[in-house]
């Protein structure tokens, strides 16, 4: 299991016709989540990304799709306010210049008692392990992804969700073979990468409570005043 297939069980526990709903995969990357959507009968799917490169290899990776493709920031999206039932957003937040108005965009845009499904790294044991952020500090840079607490994660999601839930998956393992990949020779590389996938899809079907390395979370949109 990955993080796009957990967030797809997640969204079908919330919608008995969850296929026909519209919704945006906010920081989609290069379609892994679409991937996924299209195959198991989802068709009304709007796809946003930051990066124009990454949306424009997306997009012509999805050609003859009906995904819609847009090409903007999380935190100044264009949409009409309540137009999607539910909002998928995948190791996203860490990334962004403002979380909370990230967040704030995302409850704009769902309708009434819309669905958020998200997923951030976790501030547990294992967030030392992140391979980028240990990167960065040996280049006396600034850590690359910020890793939330649950604390952290209540506080930027209670103002606008309720019944929200948690759960911290994975431990950090696939991490430390993605490490590897960056003193390896490039022959060895490719196969590495595919123990890496292997390691990852294995401990993310897992919870492992403090030692966790991601948080997927879910949560209902509050009754507007």
């Amino acid at each position: 299991m990955n993080r796009s297939e957990r967030a797809i069980e997640l969204v079908h526990t919330f919608f008995e016709d969850a296929q026909t709903r519209p919704i945006l995969d906010l920081g989609c990357g290069y379609g892994e989540t679409e991937t996924l959507l299209l195959a198991d009968g989802f068709n009304d799917l709007t796809c946003l990304e930051y990066d124009a490169s990454t949306i424009e290899k997306t997009r012509d990776a999805f050609k003859g799709s009906d995904i819609r493709f847009v090409q903007e920031p999380g935190e100044h999206m264009s949409f009409v306010d309540e137009s999607f039932d539910l909002v998928l957003s995948l190791d996203v937040l860490e990334h962004v210049q403002s979380d909370a108005e990230v967040v704030g965009e995302i409850a704009r845009v769902l309708k009434s008692e819309g669905i958020f499904v998200g997923s951030v790294p976790y501030r547990g044991v294992s967030f030392l392990l992140d391979p980028e952020n240990i990167l960065s500090l040996l280049k006396r840079k600034k850590p690359v992804h910020h890793h939330y607490t649950i604390r952290e994660l209540t506080v930027l999601l209670d103002p606008h969700f309720e019944n929200v839930t948690f759960e911290r998956r994975g431990m950090g393992l696939s991490q430390l073979v993605f490490l590897s990949t960056y003193i390896l020779r490039p022959f060895l590389k490719e196969t590495v990468m595919r123990l890496q996938k292997k390691v990852s899809h294995w401990e993310f079907a897992r919870q492992f409570g403090f030692l966790s390395y991601h948080v997927v979370f879910t949560g209902r949109l509050r009754q507007r005043d």
